[in-house]
C-alpha cells in the first residue's frame, strides 16, 4: 500500500496500518513517503504488520528499506480461529437492491 502520509498524522498512519491487517486478516505493506514535497512533511514508518497486529517490521523517518519475513500460514491462522468472513452478508454488496 503506497501512501503520502504527512507527518502531522504520524500516530494515525501507524494506528490505521495496523488496523487494516487486523481486520482484513492479512499482511499489510504499507510505504510510506518520507521528506519535504511542497507544503507537507511527510512522516515515514513503512511498517510491515501481520493479520495479528504485530509490526514485523518499522521503517524511520528516513528513506531506506524495510523487509521481514513472513508466514502465509498466519493468514489461515488467523481466518481459522476469527471465521468473521463467515458473518460477511453478501447481498450487502450487490449492485441493486432485490425486488420484493
Amino acid at each position: 500500500m503506497p501512501a503520502q502520509w504527512p507527518a502531522a498524522r504520524k500516530a494515525h498512519w501507524d494506528l490505521l496500518t495496523v488496523a487494516r491487517a487486523v481486520e482484513n486478516q492479512l499482511f499489510v505493506v504499507a510505504a510510506n513517503a518520507v521528506g519535504r514535497s511542497g507544503d507537507f512533511t511527510y512522516a515515514g514508518g513503512s511498517v510491515i504488520a501481520s493479520p495479528w497486529g504485530e509490526r514485523l517490521a518499522q521503517g524511520g523517518e528516513d528513506e531506506g528499506i524495510v523487509s521481514a519475513k513472513i508466514d502465509p500460514a498466519m493468514v489461515d491462522e488467523a481466518r481459522r480461529r476469527i471465521p468473521c468472513a463467515k458473518d460477511r452478508n453478501v447481498r450487502a454488496y450487490r449492485k441493486t437492491r432485490p425486488k420484493r
